[in-house]
């Protein structure tokens, strides 16, 4: 019997701090890319997303913010983050060495 090789899709995360931010969640950039990876995660069962992010200010940590929302659209079992990474080249980096 043959395993499906998973498939991992990747959340690029973009600042969802409420200070930095206007206008309703629904239409703002981060939230429609957690959207777009959680419909192609959804779409087949060896499918799971990641999201790499070191980023922490005080009590906000951009890892489990993203894994709260996430979880409200894909089962909590498919949601990898790696807390690793504050720019985009080192979270891709962190995804593509596997930290997680």
């Amino acid at each position: 019997m043959e395993t499906a090789e998973k498939t991992s899709v990747v959340v690029i995360p973009k600042s969802p701090w409420s200070q930095g931010r206007i206008g309703p969640r629904e239409l703002q950039d981060w939230y429609r890319g957690c959207i777009l990876a959680a419909k192609i995660v959804n779409s087949a069962p060896n499918y799971h997303v990641v999201v790499a992010s070191g980023f922490k200010n005080g009590e906000y940590i951009e890892t489990e913010f993203y894994h709260k929302i996430l979880c409200e659209m894909v089962s909590k079992e498919k949601i990898y983050t790696i807390s690793y990474g504050v720019e985009t080249i080192s979270q891709l980096d962190a995804f593509f060495s596997q930290r997680y």
